[in-house]
């Protein structure tokens, strides 16, 4: 309606490269011809649909009235942005007169500082306030630009040619990954592809103000919306929970984590087996924390990591390794973990999360045990966090489990 080119434009380019990336819609080559030359003529003829709406009522009028044909021609004949451009290199190159990207610098200022708080006079000293000092020669026409490849030559002289690589690097990038799926890469190529387009005609300084909008506005979003890489995987792991509550025939796959089985381990553990389908993990057949002798034969499935403390078993990497292979040998549904404080409980709750096992925390850490610090107590409620139930001691769970009294959707069993 009033004439506005760049806004028109990035619309269409932009639901344009929407529906290639859904649907993979390529439009016929009749259409992309059609498209060129009307939007040729048209963005021409904007100066004459401008002044021409101003003066009539009707918007057929100022339509029917420009001379496209006349406009084209002249754009041919006397392209005053490419005499901007030219002259302005001749300058450059002749006095070698450089900015070397400080008027980037002094926009991204002038845009996203606020003076209101800071104060305009310190807003006005973050500024470089430098100015290219050299002998034009020639008088720029009001509403026209150097183009970008006279905006570039003014920052690096030829090396400004490297705005444009790190253009074509970064949307190339991102197009690989959006053409794969990657929802993050397509808007990030929805909302700077005008632009990128636009760095030749304007100066690339447009694009790279949109990537630090887009810093400020759209990734904060997605942080904040971002779902762990693994959900889709828990999710399906918990409807199968689901599935099994319902068929009760079914024996669920639980593997226990202990550090060493003990004899209270085995009494515990041989009665849980007869009830689902359970794997003993034994971090460390001997422990010198532990003073037992290793546990012979048992009646339930028992698989142990390391014979001792000094073999492996305090290496987080080779903890990490041997517990993951054994779960996703033993294709476990729940993993219950030994509390937060080990490399094993660690370990295990990373393997867990990978696989997309439901986790259960066991512990008997109660509030009075000993002084707590806040920055402990946030990380272990960050741990407790990626865990869906609790198995305790005492018969007030929520008070003697402190880390997850404030955690929502935490089931706590007390015994």
């Amino acid at each position: 309606m009033v004439g506005r080119r760049t806004a028109l434009a990035e619309f269409f380019l932009m639901a344009g490269l929407a529906a290639y990336l859904k649907y993979r819609w390529v439009p016929p080559r009749i259409l992309v011809f059609i498209i060129l030359v009307s939007g040729a003529l048209w963005i021409n003829a904007i100066g004459d649909y401008r002044s021409e709406l101003t003066q009539n009522e009707r918007l057929s009028a100022p339509i029917l009235s420009i001379d496209y044909i006349g406009n084209m021609k002249q754009a041919f004949t006397n392209a005053p942005d490419i005499n901007n451009a030219v002259y302005a290199i001749d300058a450059v190159d002749r006095d070698f007169s450089l900015n070397f990207g400080l008027g980037l610098y002094d926009t991204i200022i002038f845009r996203y500082v606020p003076g209101q708080l800071i104060g305009y006079d310190v807003k006005k000293g973050l500024q470089s306030q430098f100015e290219l000092d050299y002998d034009l020669s020639y008088n720029f026409h009001t509403g026209t630009t150097s183009t970008g490849m006279g905006w570039a030559f003014q920052t690096f002289w030829y090396f400004g040619v490297l705005w444009f690589f790190i253009i074509g690097l970064l949307m190339s990038r991102w197009f690989l990954a959006a053409t794969r799926g990657g929802i993050v890469a397509a808007m990030i190529l929805i909302l700077t592809y005008y632009q990128s387009l636009a760095a030749f005609s304007f100066g690339p300084a447009g694009f790279f103000l949109r990537l630090i909008f887009l810093c400020f506005s759209l990734f904060p979003v997605l942080l904040f919306a971002k779902l762990p890489e693994n959900a889709i995987q828990r999710f399906h792991a918990h409807r199968r929970l689901l599935d099994r509550k319902r068929f009760r025939d079914i024996a669920l796959r639980i593997a226990v984590i202990f550090y060493s089985l003990g004899p209270y381990h085995v009494a515990r553990l041989g009665s849980a087996a007869a009830r689902c389908d359970l794997l003993a993990i034994e971090v460390a057949g001997r422990s010198v924390n532990y003073d037992w002798n290793p546990i012979g034969q048992v009646t339930f499935a028992r698989q142990t990591l390391f014979p001792s403390d000094r073999h492996g078993a305090r290496n987080s990497r080779a903890l990490f390794d041997r517990i993951l292979s054994t779960l996703r040998a033993h294709n476990s549904e729940v993993v219950a973990i030994p509390g937060w404080s080990g490399r094993h409980a660690a370990a295990a709750m990373r393997a867990a999360i990978d696989l997309g096992a439901a986790i259960v925390v066991m512990s008997d850490s109660q509030l009075h045990d000993f002084r707590r610090f806040a920055p402990l107590e946030w990380i272990k409620r960050r741990y407790v966090a990626q865990c869906q139930a609790g198995l305790v001691a005492g018969t007030t769970p929520p008070g003697l489990f402190g880390a997850a009294r404030h955690v929502a959707g935490t089931d706590l069993l007390g015994l």
